[in-house]
């Protein structure tokens, strides 16, 4: 599984590519190999790749509504919060992107839901096939650790008094499978598993060297930036903060209820959205915005959860309840809207990618980011390597700049290899030449190469 278009050199932040071209170590074995077979049914792109994505985010809604009625045997609440989660933005996001976070989060939550389902009619059955669902999750993404917990909570508050030491042996079958499975990968190259995945999970450690400051980047980086208060954010985008805002009514109205603390699938519930809370805050220091699906789907159901509540019981005017759900769905709309109309897929990276591929040199080296592979060929003169061959030495005879990712990352450059960061600057301005410039992308191309079209 090796990833080709990767340069080995191009490491950012402490993540090492060492060997790339020969084994894929620095993310989970699984989710390559669901891809895999997803492209063998469905035919291999960059859309069916987000397919992927947009199925599991379709079963996760449904895990959602099978683990809400199992809890509170109460249908309208569950449809609601499925409801609720269905026009999240940040959860429509990650089920449209091309991560492996949707995945994963479709295997965790579909873990709870067939414990809940299974557990009074066969608990050992729902304790080993909830586990292997967890297994596969972790396999996906190493996060997926804050949905063995979850799993565990439900299941030490749920069947404390009918758990026997056969249950611990049932559950660790999986995670011994799993370990053999990806044991004997790791085994064929060790070193190069340790360079790539142990480089990938050093800087994110955050919170046992500074955990203040961890909390503190929790809140304003992952929970405010991608809320509507980032730095370069500005104008009406700050109406997503009232999202959020929504969210913590929410976790503040169901902590004050008696009625919803005093339930018993509704106070699980609670335990886990804190328990998520902190341990993604923990398990990630650098605060990636993608593991908000972690998250946010608790968020969601216990708003919907209060907001129910106060309903039936009248606890809540009616209308108030009516206006701010009527006002949540619309801020959401607006934002899912808002991308829908931007649509960089279609009016940026296409036209792009019609551009090179008609008019870059033959034979000759493009370096750009991973995903022009999928329409330039995988087997192509493509190379993504953001740092442009200052450590490889390679030169291509042209550059593909996209405002998310090539233009942030050599940015980021300025601080962390201030060497690399002018190379960059010298090459493009002495070297190179914009032969294309639009929308998020802008091709430069060497002096030298005259087979491009003006």
């Amino acid at each position: 599984m090796h990833t080709s278009v990767l340069d080995p050199t191009s490491t950012w932040r402490s993540v090492q590519l060492t060997g790339i071209n020969r084994y894929t170590y620095w993310i989970m074995p699984f989710y390559i190999l669901l891809q895999s077979a997803w492209y063998a049914v469905f035919g291999f792109g960059l859309m069916e790749m987000r397919g992927l994505s947009i199925a599991c985010g379709l079963i996760t809604l449904a895990c959602w509504f099978v683990l809400l009625k199992r809890l509170g045997q109460d249908v309208p609440a569950a449809l609601f919060a499925t409801a609720l989660l269905a026009v999240d933005f940040q959860f429509v996001t990650a089920s449209s992107v091309g991560r492996m976070d949707i995945v994963a989060a479709a295997f965790e939550t579909g873990a709870l839901a067939l414990y809940m389902v299974l557990r009074q009619r066969n608990l050992n059955l729902a304790v080993l096939a909830s586990q292997v669902l967890i297994v596969a999750a972790g396999m996906c993404h190493p996060l997926a650790a804050v949905g063995a917990l979850d799993l565990l909570v439900f299941t030490i508050y749920f069947d404390r008094q009918r758990l026997r030491w056969r249950h611990l042996g049932l559950a660790i079958i999986p995670y011994l499978c799993g370990a053999v499975g990806w044991g004997l990968y790791i085994g064929k190259a060790p070193s190069t598993f340790m360079a790539q995945f142990g480089g990938n999970a050093s800087d994110r450690w955050l919170f046992f060297t500074a955990p203040l400051t961890s909390l503190k980047k929790e809140i304003a980086v992952r929970y405010f930036d991608n809320f509507g208060w980032a730095p370069d954010t500005s104008g009406v985008s700050h109406i997503k903060i009232l999202i959020l805002i929504a969210y913590l009514v929410g976790m503040i109205g169901a902590l004050s209820s008696r009625t919803i603390r005093n339930h018993k699938g509704w106070r699980v519930l609670l335990v886990c959205a804190a328990l998520n809370f902190f341990g993604v805050a923990v398990l990630d220091g650098f605060k990636e915005s993608g593991y908000l699906i972690h998250t946010v789907p608790f968020f969601v159901a216990v708003l919907a959860i209060w907001i129910h509540h106060a309903w039936m019981l009248r606890t809540l005017p009616r209308w108030l309840a009516a206006g701010g759900v009527a006002g949540l769905v619309l801020v959401q709309l607006a934002v899912i809207g808002a991308r829908v109309v931007e649509n960089p897929y279609k009016k940026d990276f296409l036209p792009a990618a019609a551009y090179l591929q008609r008019n870059s040199p033959a034979g000759q080296m493009i370096m750009a980011s991973a995903e022009f592979a999928f329409q330039l060929g995988f087997d192509s003169n493509l190379v993504d390597d953001f740092r442009m061959g200052y450590r490889s030495g390679r030169r291509a005879a042209c550059i593909m700049i996209d405002k998310p990712h090539y233009a942030e990352w050599s940015g980021h450059l300025r601080e962390q290899d201030p060497a690399n960061y002018a190379y960059i600057q010298r090459l493009l301005t002495d070297d190179f030449h914009v032969v294309y410039d639009h929308g998020y992308y802008k091709l430069y191309c060497r002096n030298d190469v005259a087979a491009v079209k003006q």
